[in-house]
């Protein structure tokens, strides 16, 4: 019998399974809550049982976030909004054993599938922290979207726990990073509040590649999405220079922006 989706109370006993045709072996992690998506290339603990495919998403990686620089061997990376992990992994064998990620995400759920992918993946240079980067160190309300990962924003109304919320600077103190390589900025709108709150250490950064939520905005959900201004402004200001992709046909690529200075 060909391989298909088979449903959730098989996988349960770890089956194998085709994800948008790559093939997977796919079980339910009971401690967190999440699926286990073992590829042949890696893991990812995901929060729907059809989850990403693993090249699809190691392919995204590098076209959306390694677009201006891609991270070499020994490199620090910051990566703040690191969802399950579907970047955290190709980010973590890129910068090799002697690079570090720091990987941070803001929901505790979605925190925790996060540094389940880690530990599956044995990825040693990785250190995973469960906060809000914000402008003002405090509790912070996040939107919480149940099992959805996707788009848990401090802008969106709605059922909402309480995170604590750290600034950049103070994260950078706390684990003694004497330089940024790359920092990879995606937090569903509040990209301008966190970098109100790295003034302190924003001299350690090479590049940045931030996405700006101006395309929430275009779709009516609130002009609090739009960023890109207030972003470019900051950049700007510190001395970056910024490329963006503006005919990419995709609504959420052409408010990327790809920063860097020598």
């Amino acid at each position: 019998m060909p391989l298909h989706w088979i449903g959730q109370a098989a996988l349960r006993m770890g089956h194998l399974a085709l994800v948008r045709h790559e093939p997977a072996l796919v079980w339910r992690n009971r401690r967190t809550g999440g699926w286990v998506h073992r590829y042949p290339g890696g893991v990812l603990v995901s929060p729907q049982p059809r989850g990403r495919p693993w090249k699809v998403t190691a392919a995204d990686t590098y076209d959306v976030f390694f677009y201006g620089y891609e991270p070499a061997p020994g490199d620090v990376v910051v990566e703040l909004g690191a969802e399950y992990g579907t970047e955290t992994v190709t980010l973590s064998r890129a910068v090799g054993d002697a690079g570090r990620v720091i990987a941070v995400e803001a929901h505790p759920w979605t925190c925790g599938l996060l540094a389940a992918t880690v530990a599956a993946n044995a990825l040693t240079n990785v250190t995973v922290l469960n906060a809000a980067v914000v402008g003002l160190a405090g509790p912070v309300r996040l939107s919480d979207g149940g099992r959805s990962t996707l788009s848990n924003s401090v802008l969106l109304p709605g059922p909402a726990l309480e995170v604590p919320g750290r600034t950049l600077d103070e994260i950078v103190a706390s684990l003694g990073l004497s330089r940024i390589d790359l920092l990879k900025v995606n937090i569903e709108g509040a990209e301008s509040d966190a970098l109100a709150g790295m003034e302190s250490s924003i001299h350690l950064v090479r590049h940045a590649v931030i996405s700006c939520h101006d395309f929430v905005a275009d779709r009516g959900e609130g002009e609090g999405f739009r960023t890109s201004a207030a972003v470019d402004a900051a950049l700007a200001r510190w001395g970056f220079t910024v490329t963006t992709r503006p005919t990419d046909p995709r609504p959420w690529v052409p408010y990327y922006r790809y920063a860097a200075r020598d």
